[in-house]
């Protein structure tokens, strides 16, 4: 996939939502939906 290259990257600490997962614990929390680590994408 086109965001494998980000997971050792800076950039990845950036976002939110990689193919509609939410990989931000804080941003899953405040809106009372489901937190996935971005290793399991």
């Amino acid at each position: 996939m086109y965001y494998e290259g980000l997971i050792n990257s800076e950039l990845i600490l950036g976002l939110n939502i990689i193919n509609g997962a939410i990989i931000y614990q804080a941003v899953a929390e405040s809106f009372d939906m489901p937190y996935v680590p971005v290793s399991n994408i």
